[in-house]
């Protein structure tokens, strides 16, 4: 079952400081961008930030996404634990896509939150479940303060969450006037698996 929408923004700072405009990875000396895209938090305390990083001066050539999980803290560690998560990938055509999907929480809190980037053209994502049901997307640009001046180029993009057995069947993605611009079948997931 698709959790429909998007989270919001700004949980913890602490959570892959590499994410966050303004510091050193976000230097203009530094020849790669990167900025956070958007962040939540589980019921159990797990926070996480999704965004995107590439080489600037390469637009789409290049583009990784990036997730960051940090663990809420414990009474029994004096540090709190956190993971990082990088997929670079080409946005070369209309038809190709760049996604990362990270597990969040714990026991039955876990949730599996998914970013993917599409080319300016996408405009809609259709999503079909295993049970028939169809979740749509209205991919985004990205708003980043300063875009040109920060080398980010421009890509739509959208962040979903789901239950961790959510199983995808089929993509598809429509440009502007509502044409197909790729259909994507995915196989059956087994028992209890998901695959988003």
């Amino acid at each position: 079952m698709l959790i429909r929408g998007f989270i919001a923004t700004g949980v913890t700072a602490l959570c892959l400081i590499g994410l966050l405009p303004g510091n050193a990875a976000a230097s203009s000396a530094n020849p790669w961008y990167s900025a956070t895209l958007a962040g939540g938090e589980t019921s159990d305390g797990f926070s996480w930030k999704m965004g995107v990083s590439g080489p600037k001066g390469k637009p789409l050539k290049t583009i990784c996404n990036i997730a960051a999980v940090l663990d809420p803290p414990r009474d029994d560690l004096p540090y709190v634990e956190s993971h990082d998560s990088k997929v670079c990938s080409s946005l070369g055509n209309p038809r190709d896509s760049a996604a990362l999907s990270i597990s969040v929480g714990s026991g039955d809190s876990t949730v599996t939150v998914m970013e993917v980037l599409y080319r300016p053209v996408v405009r809609k994502v259709v999503l079909v479940l295993d049970n028939a049901d169809r979740e749509v997307f209205m991919p985004a640009v990205a708003r980043v303060r300063d875009r040109a001046k920060r080398g980010i180029p421009i890509f739509r993009y959208f962040i979903g969450r789901f239950d961790s057995e959510t199983c995808l069947r089929k993509v598809i993605t429509f440009d502007k006037d509502d044409n197909t611009v790729h259909r994507e079948g995915r196989p059956p997931c087994s028992a209890g698996q998901g695959n988003t």
